[in-house]
């Protein structure tokens, strides 16, 4: 896997923002939070820094069919929300009674409950 980057201006501009933006956030509490406890830089394609993430985050995005201008202000209002990010990664890492895995909400309405239950059918269309 290739952590380098391979874009013209507008690209790198966006990798700037983006690789700006995760240093905001914190790099090592990002690299946690998607990874877990041993972050991210571990095995082939282990990704060991804010430039690597960014140009991985800027290679696949370009791979995925977006546009220059849709990455462009999709890193533009990360790094504008990168400084207020910064305390919610840091709680959902530091913190195991934040954790999305000690959600303890529900719903309770007295006297009902509510059950969900999907069910589905197709048929073959024969040309």
């Amino acid at each position: 896997m290739s952590k380098g980057f391979a874009g013209g201006p507008t690209e790198a501009a966006s990798r700037d923002k983006i690789e700006t933006a995760i240093n905001t956030i914190g790099f090592a509490n990002l690299s946690t939070l998607m990874c877990g406890a041993g972050g991210c830089n571990a095995g082939d394609g282990a990704i060991g820094n804010a430039n690597e993430l960014a140009n991985a985050i800027m290679n696949k995005s370009g791979a995925s069919g977006l546009t220059d201008a849709q990455i462009a202000d999709a890193a533009t209002m990360l790094n504008e929300y990168a400084a207020s990010l910064k305390p919610l990664v840091n709680a959902a890492v530091t913190s195991p009674t934040n954790a999305y895995t000690n959600n303890k909400s529900n719903l309770t309405v007295a006297g009902a409950s509510f059950m969900e239950v999907a069910a589905g059918y197709a048929w073959n269309v024969d040309k």
